[in-house]
């Protein structure tokens, strides 16, 4: 199978016994209720009201909602609509943090209760995100009735900058290994694979250790060529079914499941100890970086934070503040964006990564043809776009774009392609083309302590009384329907074969 992409030299390699840092906590913390571009969640907290860490301050009002619980003890004193890292509005809950330590956990699953309809109901509730494209809810992937082959955990870490994953499987490998084992019990997967790239030999040495130390040999272990985009789902699914999906499509339709260490680590502490997901490991890196490393960051924690924490060579420049890794990340104008649950890398770059150089004219080198991974026309989409051919932009295919920005690195008129595609996809999927901008930014009830100019103040409230959610029975009656259809053809194959026994027999 042939793998699309580009080869980008690895800079930031992890190296053996670099463990993972704590970072230490801001005065308050300002967490975003929506991860990526998801579906509103209805906040469950007041301004004035006191919360532990773990405590529930959002819950879903959608169908594929998820859970939000404070990253700290202390107190709710605010709430902001401002557009998180990924640009999209969303409310903001302003947490103080106090000197407690007091944490509100979940009821731990023991081993009578770690059946599928128990592990997949404690997905749900731990509040777990993706930290891959496309940042869905973590269970989300879990809910459909097709049979499923293989879980596959991704350890590809395709960016040059991202190393989070080789920390948290070096570190944590017994965690991550038994989290992967509860991963596949809700999949009811057949198999299990770690898949790994040629750079991050250290992470794959620690897995081969630990499974030949517990004589292990049911995990697999795979390794791909260091091609950049590898972390993407769909890509994952087509190298190892030789089918691409279409856009929308999941994974599982083919009876793969592709989850990420993060994922791995995070059920593990949620079915063994009860504790849902307030942070995540976070590779900090850049040319302007002093320490760099990869941190526990907590959600909600503002760059500004981490910046002060980390440290910076020279002064800070607008948009060489890059969220979510070089190749597709997103370059903040402010410094009070929040680090959510989908952070995966936040770089502090210098001149030397960063180029203002405009764009000049395509010379057709077809150099983004060869490398698009999802085999677009990218220079025919380019034109479309250019020419404002929004609709002709969406016959070419424009919404299958996995946003991972190859054609722009490729490119040597340094043409804004990546851009354009996505600009053009928000368009064609219906959501609106705006650049980044944190001008969006409301006081919607109690104080503020990130901001020092004049806001705009809104009259509306929310009321979190409201008891109205998504019920996990809908969900565990996809699960118990999907066992029945499963009882329902062993019965036909059973019944089939016997009477082709009986026909023998006589």
């Amino acid at each position: 199978m042939e793998i699309k992409g580009v080869r980008i030299k690895k800079i930031n390699r992890y190296k053996h016994g670099e463990g993972i840092y704590e970072l230490r906590p801001p005065e308050f913390f300002s967490v975003p209720l929506v991860a990526d571009d998801g579906e509103q969640p209805q906040r469950a907290v007041n301004v004035g009201e006191g919360v532990k860490e773990g405590s529930l301050i959002a819950k879903p009002s959608g169908r594929y909602g998820t859970y939000v619980y404070s990253p700290c003890s202390g107190k709710v004193v605010g709430v902001v609509k401002k557009l998180n890292a990924s640009g999209i509005e969303c409310e903001h809950v302003l947490i103080v943090r106090d000197l407690g330590d007091e944490k509100e956990t979940l009821e731990p699953l023991d081993s009578f209760h770690q059946d599928q309809e128990h592990l997949l109901k404690r997905l749900y509730e731990s509040g777990m995100v993706d930290n891959f494209p496309p940042y869905d809810p973590a269970y989300k992937k879990y809910l459909l009735k097709n049979k499923i082959k293989t879980l596959l955990i991704n350890v590809t870490e395709d960016d040059p900058y991202l190393s989070s994953d080789s920390a948290l499987l070096e570190t944590y490998t017994k965690e991550v290994v038994e989290g992967a084992r509860l991963l596949q019990k809700v999949a009811n997967a057949e198999k299990l694979e770690f898949v790994f790239s040629t750079n991050n030999s250290v992470a794959k040495s620690a897995l081969s250790t630990y499974l030949k130390q517990k004589k292990d040999k049911t995990i697999k272990i795979k390794t791909y060529p260091s091609v950049y985009p590898l972390r993407n789902a769909r890509l994952m699914a087509y190298y190892e079914t030789g089918v691409m999906l279409p856009k929308g499509a999941r994974t599982a339709q083919m009876s793969i499941i592709v989850d990420c260490v993060a994922n791995c680590y995070d059920f593990f502490k949620a079915v063994t100890n009860g504790e849902v997901v307030t942070k995540k490991v976070v590779t900090i890196a850049g040319n302007n970086t002093l320490r760099k490393g990869n941190y526990f960051i907590s959600n909600g924690t503002s760059i500004k934070h981490i910046l002060s924490v980390v440290g910076y060579k020279d002064k800070f420049v607008e948009n060489m503040l890059v969220y979510g890794g070089i190749m597709s990340g997103i370059a903040q104008e402010r410094l009070d964006i929040s680090a959510g649950l989908t952070a995966s890398v936040i770089l502090f770059c210098n001149e030397e990564e960063y180029s203002s150089e405009g764009e000049s004219p395509c010379i057709n080198c077809g150099r983004c043809l060869d490398c698009c991974p999802v085999k677009l026309n990218v220079k025919r989409l380019d034109d479309a776009i250019v020419e404002r051919k929004y609709s002709y932009a969406k016959k070419l295919g424009v919404t299958a774009c996995i946003e991972c920005g190859a054609c722009s690195y490729v490119c040597p008129a340094r043409r804004y392609l990546a851009q354009r595609m996505g600009f053009a996809k928000d368009l064609a999927e219906g959501k609106r083309g705006k650049r980044p901008s944190s001008s969006d930014y409301v006081l919607v009830e109690g104080e503020d302590l990130e901001r020092d100019d004049e806001l705009e103040t809104s009259e509306e409230k929310i009321n979190t009384a409201s008891e109205q959610l998504p019920a996990v029975d809908e969900m565990l009656s996809i699960l118990a329907k999907k066992t029945e259809e499963e009882a329902s053809v062993d019965a036909k194959n059973n019944a089939s074969k016997d009477n082709k026994d009986t026909g023998g027999n006589k």
